[in-house]
């Protein structure tokens, strides 16, 4: 029968948006039945008024009548297939805890296979937007069996996406392969599924910046724009924006850079998307850092570190701390540089984030470099490179090399700065290393050791 709303609020969220009844419906459904519910002749199902509340950016509430809301939140049958609709109005309406909580309630009763998969790739969800990956990895490898189980592509397509998420979230070089499996099955279905494709796209983004694989990542970023052209959120498209402005920030492009990493920190904020504005304001403060504007930088990651503290979230502080350890080290401040350093060194040890690890060890390497401790700096970069050959992250490797052979260079060993840039080169172009007579990568870095 549909849900109860006041179509008075969907035409007004359609036009505060400055959205056509075609850019909201665009392909999903028709114009017409949008129109049909601004005007209170048909009411809409669930995934409708999800889908205009995603295109509107106005919460599911903002349009539904008090007693229906308050009967979606009513509890329902675990075995009924209709109990998924309140674990899904509880993730549309960003009530992550409630949303995992009703997750492991209906699970308890669900029987049928395809329902769990259904019930854990949503409870999943609620997982890592709480950054509980560990709890989220075992509900998708469920849902992947029954999903591969009963051949159903599209669920199987979403279940792989949220996977790539949660090895992204857990620093898994891996990620990447599973992203693109998703994004090869979503393009394989007909009809393709839009939102899918776009999230898939976005996904390959954000993994293609951690692995510093710049021109893929931005080359996914353009892919998710075109395929979503009217369909993007806001939430989505500032986190792409964030991103976007890393992948400009580090080919050095600093005004692209800056363009994006404001309009990111402005959506977020407008969104109160606390944990993401954190993820923003650093981002931006590391372009201030580039630009030379060190003071506003500071500030940002003061701002930035706060919302994560006040959260009590851990994940991705490393990345905040190691900002703030390379802006004291550029201003002069070695020892309070070391210690940021160090203690971000030790949060992404107790959490298992291993390029997080190299990273900090990257630092502290630069921070002894300059502190003319040079055995210390051989320590901290051979430590970097070993965890990065590890994890098969030849772009970060390229990186970390091309840091060390500057810092052998300020030192005045240039021969040893010379293999660095050498295998940096060789990291993600082993072809073009070393000419024809390539040198053994062993030999290289026992002799700079």
């Amino acid at each position: 029968m549909g849900l109860k709303v006041v179509p008075d609020r969907v035409r007004q969220a359609r036009q505060d948006a400055n959205l056509s009844l075609a850019q909201v419906a665009l392909g999903d459904v028709s114009r017409t039945a949008i129109h049909l519910i601004e005007t209170g002749k048909t009411r809409p199902t669930l995934e409708t008024l999800l889908l205009i509340a995603e295109r509107t950016g106005r919460p599911l509430d903002f349009f539904l009548e008090a007693d229906q809301l308050e009967a979606l939140k009513a509890p329902a049958r675990s075995s009924d297939p209709s109990a998924v609709a309140e674990l899904e109005l509880a993730l549309a309406q960003e009530r992550f805890e409630d949303a995992r909580s009703l997750g492991a309630s209906l699970l308890e009763a669900a029987t049928d296979p395809s329902l769990r998969g259904r019930i854990c790739v949503l409870q999943a969800q609620a997982c890592l937007r709480l950054a509980s990956v560990e709890d989220a990895l075992p509900l998708l490898v469920e849902a992947r069996a029954a999903f591969e189980s009963s051949g159903d592509r599209w669920m199987l397509a979403e279940c792989l996406d949220w996977q790539a998420a949660a090895e992204h979230l857990l620093e898994n070089p891996g990620a990447l392969a599973v992203a693109r499996q998703a994004l090869a099955l979503a393009k394989s279905l007909e009809p393709v599924p839009t939102r899918t494709l776009v999230r898939i796209y976005g996904r390959i983004g954000s993994i293609c910046v951690a692995q510093h694989k710049w021109k893929e990542a931005v080359e996914a970023y353009q892919r998710a724009v075109q395929a979503g052209a009217g369909v993007l959120d806001m939430s989505r498209l500032a986190k792409m924006y964030n991103d976007l402005s890393i992948a400009y920030r580090r080919v050095g492009d600093l005004a692209l850079a800056a363009d994006f990493a404001t309009k990111a920190v402005s959506i977020h904020e407008l969104l109160n998307d606390q944990l993401s504005v954190g993820r923003a304001e650093t981002n931006l403060a590391l372009v201030l850092m580039r630009q030379g504007e060190h003071a506003s930088a500071g500030e940002h990651l003061e701002r930035a570190l706060g919302i994560f503290t006040q959260a009590e979230q851990p994940r991705g502080r490393a990345h905040i701390l190691l900002a703030q350890a390379e802006l004291l080290r550029d201003t002069g401040d070695q020892a309070q540089a070391q210690a940021k350093a160090h203690e971000a060194l030790m949060v992404a040890t107790q959490l298992g984030e291993a390029a997080s690890q190299s990273e900090a060890n990257q630092v502290l390497g630069t921070i002894a470099g300059a502190a003319g401790d040079p055995a210390a700096a051989d320590g901290y970069f051979e430590e970097s490179i070993r965890i990065l050959q590890d994890l098969n992250l030849p772009e970060r490797l390229t990186t970390v090399r091309a840091t060390y052979a500057r810092t052998l260079e300020e030192r005045g060993d240039v021969q040893a700065a010379l293999r660095q840039w050498r295998l940096a080169v060789g990291a993600s172009h082993p072809e073009a290393a070393f000419g024809s007579q390539p040198e053994r990568v062993a030999d290289v870095e026992s002799e700079t050791a």
